[in-house]
């Protein structure tokens, strides 16, 4: 009972994630970066919001797909499967930090 529950709970999570990620690589509605939310107002009129919107999509698509993976591990008891998420919660950081650390280096941050 209670990984059903799980499995729930992590499917609404993985088509809340999807439908936001959509809306960021559309530009759409608010913006969900770190650098926009804490910039003065003069920063943000400096910014790139084209930059930030694509690093929101592909990080609320990636958790998507990890709270995926981990609403499937919870019905189908693979055991490969929460190691998989483990993996991209991984690569999601990665590339968070990656990619905040090439925009600063840029200059476009």
């Amino acid at each position: 009972m209670p990984s059903e529950i799980t499995a729930a709970v992590c499917g609404v999570l993985a088509l809340f994630c999807l439908i936001v990620s959509v809306m960021q690589f559309m530009e759409k509605g608010p913006l969900m970066n770190n650098a926009w939310i804490w910039a003065t107002r003069k920063e943000r009129e400096a910014m790139d919001k084209k930059l930030h919107y694509r690093q929101s999509g592909v990080v609320f698509a990636f958790l998507s797909v990890i709270f995926f993976c981990i609403a499937l591990e919870c019905v189908l008891l693979t055991g490969w499967l929460f190691p998989a998420a483990g993996g991209l919660s991984v690569a999601v950081i990665i590339y968070a930090f990656a990619s905040s650390a090439r925009d600063l280096g840029s200059g476009k941050y």
